[in-house]
């Protein structure tokens, strides 16, 4: 039996999640079924033992019960992936230098475009500009939540016209008080920045970094600040 190198297959499995096609629509395309293809080839292999799952879960994702299997596909990638990196690499961390916002700006966006239902987005900072930067990456099926302070009367406009021309379901509010940055994805992972979003690598050096331990009441503590702030039309 071939053994494959777990840092290999976190590689492979985090662009099978980053290229997943949208949830909402079939996966009858040439490009939808060469993806599956790639997740069985992957999935299938022993040392993941995850085979009859995945099996179970192609199936029905090509059957009337396409939405099972689709959201089961979905929760295998991410179980590999994440044990796969408890056991090599650990959680997310990215240094960024000051200077290097191009790194600062494909690490954000590679966090964004993992987002398959929702996105929940925290910086007091957040302005008109992350609009164009950042949502673009966000798929099409998932639901946008910005929570900011700050500028919130310039970053407002901007998402509605966004949502607009592309269908988005976009909703901000403003938050009375708050300092960090975070980025909440499908509500099973959460990533601190260092810096707001708009000076990541600018003019000091920052960091990315996955929560672990603390993500429950980080989590926790911002829908909470969500669910008390003001939404902005």
């Amino acid at each position: 039996m071939t053994t494959f190198d777990p840092r290999d297959i976190i590689a492979e499995v985090e662009d099978l999640i980053r290229t997943m096609p949208d949830l909402a629509y079939g996966w009858n395309e040439p490009a939808s079924l060469d993806w599956l293809g790639r997740v069985k080839a992957i999935l299938s292999l022993p040392q993941l033992g995850v085979f009859t799952e995945a099996h179970v879960a192609i199936m029905q994702a090509s059957s009337d019960d396409s939405w099972r299997g689709k959201t089961s596909i979905q929760v295998l990638l991410s179980q590999v992936r994440h044990a796969l990196r408890m056991q090599t690499i650990g959680p997310l961390a990215v240094a960024v230098n000051k200077g290097m916002v191009f790194d600062y700006f494909d690490s954000l966006k590679k966090i964004i475009e993992e987002a398959r239902t929702d996105i929940l987005i925290v910086d007091p900072y957040m302005d008109a500009e992350f609009v164009p930067r950042y949502l673009p990456f966000v798929s099409k099926a998932t639901a946008i939540r910005l929570l900011a302070s700050k500028h919130v009367s310039r970053l407002a406009p901007a998402a509605a016209l966004f949502a607009q021309q592309n269908q988005a379901t976009i909703e901000v509010r403003r938050a009375s008080s708050m300092h960090d940055r975070f980025v909440f994805v499908d509500g099973k992972r959460g990533f601190q920045s260092g810096s707001s979003f708009h000076q990541g690598g600018v003019n000091s050096p920052t960091t990315l970094t996955e929560i672990t331990d603390t993500f429950s009441a980080v989590r926790t503590i911002y829908e909470d600040m969500w669910s008390g702030s003001q939404a902005v039309n």
